[in-house]
């Protein structure tokens, strides 16, 4: 379990969403609601190359705890707060300071300087 609140990835600046998601290759939603155990905030992260390898956040008003369930053989949860710890090791830049490349053969994310590649994606 995550040791703060699961809704700070939710809130954190576009310079974090273009790292994890360059890091991780992971897609993410959120939704909020009710249901039979009460009020809740849940974040699905998924890999959409591998549809059975996904991870939920979960949390409640009022509880401590943050309840995060991981499927399959890939970790997306953990990812994603290893992303996470890189971009605040980074200095938590600004989404101005990535860039991206497209080339015939696919696209790469970029921090500061094109040849510091941080992820790729084949056509």
């Amino acid at each position: 379990m995550p040791p703060w609140d699961p809704r700070a990835l939710d809130d954190l600046s576009a310079g974090a969403d273009v790292a994890i998601a360059a890091l991780t290759g992971l897609k993410s939603s959120t939704s909020s609601g009710v249901d039979e155990d009460g009020e809740y905030w849940r974040m699905f992260v998924g890999d959409p190359d591998e549809p059975l390898s996904w991870a939920t956040a979960t949390w409640r008003p009022g509880s401590a705890k943050h309840a995060v369930q991981q499927v399959g053989e890939r970790p997306v949860w953990d990812e994603v707060l290893q992303a996470y710890a890189a971009w605040v090791g980074w200095g938590e830049p600004s989404w101005r300071d990535f860039g991206i490349t497209i080339t015939s053969e696919g696209q790469q994310i970029w921090l500061n300087q094109p040849d510091n590649v941080l992820g790729r994606q084949e056509v």
